[in-house]
């Protein structure tokens, strides 16, 4: 009969006379013996799901687990590992259970200033509204274009190259 061990996070292995090793049963009792239960700790399972690309980590019931690096996203910062996808997992909290964490990622914003250069003094000036741009899309162009007396519009530049507003 097993031993009653109310021990969370342990397992009942086996009767031990010293501490160890197993009793074997089939053995005849020539004396009298004193039997130990001993137990093992358990594991528990952090699944660490980083956009479906999975890292399993064994951790001792009631250890903590320290993060694993994240494997990165195109285009986005990694937040940190979430067991809800919205909350950052605490990595003080003992682990009594199995666990799943996700990688959090925030796209990279980036902001487009539209700089019109007066074609006969080469000043330079803010022209219309900045754009917070997400990663992969694309900025709307400043409605109207710039215009000078005697000049005709012809197109905006990211540095030496034509923007173009559908597919940049």
């Amino acid at each position: 009969r097993d031993p009653t061990f109310d021990e969370t996070g342990y397992t009942f292995l086996c009767w031990s006379e010293n501490k160890s090793d197993c009793f074997d049963f089939t053995t005849p009792v020539t004396k009298e013996i004193n039997l130990y239960p001993t137990h093992e700790r358990l594991n528990n399972a952090v699944v660490f799901d980083d956009e479906n690309r999975v890292t399993t980590v064994e951790v001792p019931y009631g250890d903590t687990v320290e993060p694993i690096a994240d494997q990165g996203k195109t285009g986005h910062s990694f937040r940190c590992w979430s067991e809800d996808r919205e909350n950052c997992f605490d990595f003080t909290t003992p682990i009594i259970q199995n666990t799943t964490v996700y990688a959090i990622y925030d796209i990279n914003k980036f902001t487009v200033h539209f700089i019109d250069v007066n074609p006969e003094t080469s000043e330079q000036e803010q022209y219309g509204e900045d754009q917070i741009i997400d990663y992969g899309n694309t900025a709307t162009g400043p409605d109207p274009n710039p215009s000078h007396t005697g000049y005709t519009f012809s197109e905006w530049k990211d540095g030496e190259n034509t923007y173009n507003f559908e597919t940049s």
